[in-house]
């Protein structure tokens, strides 16, 4: 017989049953809930670490970029320094080889040449202890502003090419201070070639190429000749040393470029060699 108390005890079992069940679906839901969130979570993560090795992969790209920019630009400078030589070099071989300016040169400019280019010329023309000399040369140049081929023409003129007795007995390679009246006894003595190259090119530059210089006429042979030597010829000779130099020390195929084919093969065509025959200014 249903009772009161029967129905209560009904009642509270339905009430724990219905609340049993929403537990259970608080539960799901909030496991649901936790699952999408560790999931997210691990999804974030992922997209973290990957951005980071983006963004690490991306450093080290604007690094490389970076390097390959400044790599670029020195490639770039050395071209221009290398363009510069070139046409330091060109300018030598019009004015003194194919326009025979060589007494009017201006000897203050540089010349573009390397040591071993000098050293060949002074190999070809059994130069002497001038031989193994062209960085004396080169460094006078850099360091003084005379230019380096001016120099050894100057020294080739004075000493036949390293093996005169002021050169071989004084390092004397410029017959500096060889007075007309007793030259090897006035002459000044050097330490080695190198003292010699590098002394006399800043005297010359201070005192024959430089305007205010005590024997100043003008930054050329022919302005040097005034005072430097009692040879009224000197300048010319010399100037056809330094056009024998530019030519023995200038490789063919890069002086090729700077002549007509007619004057290139005049030039290099054996007979017509004239500088390695004599050394003359036809």
């Amino acid at each position: 017989m249903y009772s009161v108390r029967t129905g209560f005890k009904i009642a509270g079992h339905n009430q724990v049953f219905f609340l049993m069940i929403i537990l259970y679906l608080l539960l799901v839901a909030v496991t649901g809930v936790w699952e999408a969130w560790r999931s997210v979570s691990h999804q974030r993560q992922e997209l973290e670490h990957q951005l980071e090795q983006q963004l690490e992969n991306n450093d080290r790209l604007l690094k490389d970029l970076q390097m390959q920019y400044q790599e670029i630009r020195q490639m770039e400078k050395t071209i221009d320094e290398l363009e510069d030589i070139l046409n330091l070099r060109k300018t030598m071989y019009r004015e003194v080889v194919k326009e025979n300016k060589g007494t009017k040169f201006d000897l203050t400019r540089p010349s573009g040449f390397t040591p071993d280019m000098l050293d060949a010329s002074f190999q070809n023309n059994g130069g002497g202890s001038l031989q193994g000399t062209g960085e004396a040369f080169i460094r006078a140049e850099k360091e003084h502003g005379v230019n380096a081929l001016a120099l050894a023409a100057i020294s080739a003129n004075e000493t036949g090419w390293g093996t005169s007795r002021l050169a071989r007995e004084k390092n004397n390679y410029f017959g500096w201070g060889a007075y007309d009246r007793n030259p090897y006894r006035y002459a000044s003595r050097f330490k080695s070639v190198e003292h010699s190259v590098k002394h006399v090119g800043e005297r010359i530059k201070s005192l024959y190429l430089s305007p205010g210089g005590s024997y100043y006429h003008e930054a050329t042979l022919k302005g040097m000749n005034v005072r430097y030597a009692s040879d009224s010829q000197w300048a010319h000779k010399t100037a056809s040393i330094m056009h024998r130099i530019i030519e023995e020390a200038m490789p063919p195929e890069e002086a090729e470029k700077y002549l007509s084919y007619e004057e290139y093969d005049r030039i290099y065509s054996g007979e017509d060699y004239y500088f390695l025959q004599g050394g003359y200014i036809p």
